[in-house]
């Protein structure tokens, strides 16, 4: 395995860690803005752009891990930095509530996508012997975002 390779999994695995952690508290930090930006918008239907995301993460992430060892990491962790990068633009461009809801869907999705693929490559691009360091070092990323992320 080439150095180079090495690196970009890793960089790679810390930076999906990342987002995916990040995604999962972004909405409690901006709550009272969405309620605010969008008036008369029941409290019901703002609780779903708080849980959806978890939902659909939690209902997607072993079919999506299975889905990465059927057509591949790569392909799988491919696609899921592309339904982010178009679900995080959809919500952040929001006209409505509902708009927002269903790029949180895609968001969630393709953390599902990205968790499994990302460590999957990771763990392909080391050797055996680096396996428990690079496996301790990407159960470190989600949480270190949890704590330097957005905070209310």
């Amino acid at each position: 395995m080439s150095s180079t390779r090495t690196s970009l999994a890793w960089i790679s695995s810390a930076l999906s860690a990342l987002v995916v952690s990040i995604n999962l508290t972004v909405m409690s930090v901006a709550f009272d803005s969405l309620r605010r930006d969008f008036p008369g918008t029941e409290l019901s239907v703002m609780g779903w752009v708080l849980s959806i995301y978890t939902i659909v993460f939690g209902a997607l992430l072993v079919p999506a891990g299975r889905l990465a060892d059927y057509l591949g990491r790569r392909t799988i962790f491919l696609w899921g930095l592309g339904i982010m990068s178009v679900s995080s633009t959809l919500a952040g461009l929001a006209p409505s509530v509902w708009v927002i809801i269903v790029g949180r869907v895609g968001q969630g999705a393709a953390a599902a996508c990205l968790v499994p693929s990302t460590l999957g490559l990771l763990l392909e691009a080391v050797p055996t012997d680096q396996r428990v360091t690079v496996t301790a070092f990407y159960s470190t990323s989600a949480p270190t975002a949890a704590f330097v992320g957005p905070v209310n």
